[in-house]
């Protein structure tokens, strides 16, 4: 692993709302966090456990209550609810994650590679939940962004769709990117190198079986 700085960093963070009727619903506690380039890690752990939290303060959507967040590097955001546009068809889809400067060849090697290049000129309403998906994913890998959160990126996939996604997180790494993603899936089958546990708000790092 790299000893360079880490792309993140989060320390002692906490993230907690007022309760209705009293008192406060915490939703992270004292969380510390360093992801490097090369990480592909997975969070786990119930719903209602505060993995969205999490990924919304990683990937800077979410001021915490508590602590501090550092990124080295942009970020790439996949969201449960994709947050396509509708009246786009799907190059224009993914050109939105296009900095100003951006290559439009990057545009077509990512349709190429999410296997979206027939689809193109289809409007998101014209494809299945999984192509939708991979058109999120390319969106997001668009810029080449130094750290990429996804949150819950396959829970509604088939295998070959959920495979394809896997495949294009774990090639961001690859390629000196980091990847922090919510599932409920397997570690092993994500390909991932770190796995997080968050219950109750805290996290702590489980080991990886090899």
């Amino acid at each position: 692993m790299t000893q360079e700085r880490p792309i993140l960093t989060l320390e002692n963070v906490s993230m907690s709302w007022p309760r209705p009727g009293g008192g406060t619903v915490e939703a992270l506690t004292k969380t510390g966090l360093e992801v490097r380039a090369g990480d592909c890690c997975v969070v786990r752990g119930p719903s209602g456990s505060g993995k969205t939290t999490l990924l919304l303060i990683a990937g800077g959507l979410l001021q915490p209550s508590t602590g501090s967040r550092s990124i080295h590097g942009t970020v790439g955001f996949i969201f449960q609810t994709l947050e396509l546009l509708p009246y786009l068809d799907i190059r224009e889809n993914v050109r939105l994650g296009l900095p100003a400067d951006g290559a439009r060849e990057r545009v077509e090697e990512l349709l190429e590679r999410l296997g979206l290049a027939d689809r193109a000129r289809h409007r998101p309403w014209q494809l299945s939940t999984g192509e939708c998906q991979r058109v999120a994913t390319a969106r997001a890998l668009a810029s080449s962004p130094g750290l990429l959160v996804a949150d819950e990126p396959t829970g509604n996939l088939d295998e070959e769709n959920a495979r394809i996604v896997h495949e294009a997180l774990a090639h961001h790494a690859s390629e000196g990117g980091a990847v922090l993603v919510a599932t409920h899936g397997s570690v092993q089958a994500l390909g991932m190198t770190r796995s997080l546990e968050l219950l109750a708000g805290a996290l702590t790092e489980q080991e990886v079986a090899t």
